[in-house]
């Protein structure tokens, strides 16, 4: 891969983690809106951060490695 297709591409990447960061914080209020008044919902919530955070470290972890 050329020098400037991995620039783009580990640009590309930053914003990808940085909507992850932004779908993390917004599970969060949605969780402290609900505050345990709808279980499955909020399950839902947590399950979504939690992959969206396995899912950033994947991503940072190819980022590392280009």
């Amino acid at each position: 891969m050329s020098g400037n297709a991995r620039g783009q591409l580990k640009e590309e990447m930053e914003g990808i983690v940085r909507n992850i960061g932004w779908i993390q914080k917004h599970s969060e209020h949605a969780l402290a809106i609900l505050e345990d008044k709808n279980p499955s919902l909020s399950e839902m919530f947590k399950g979504l951060h939690s992959v969206m955070g396995e899912f950033a470290e994947q991503l940072n972890g190819v980022y590392a490695t280009m």
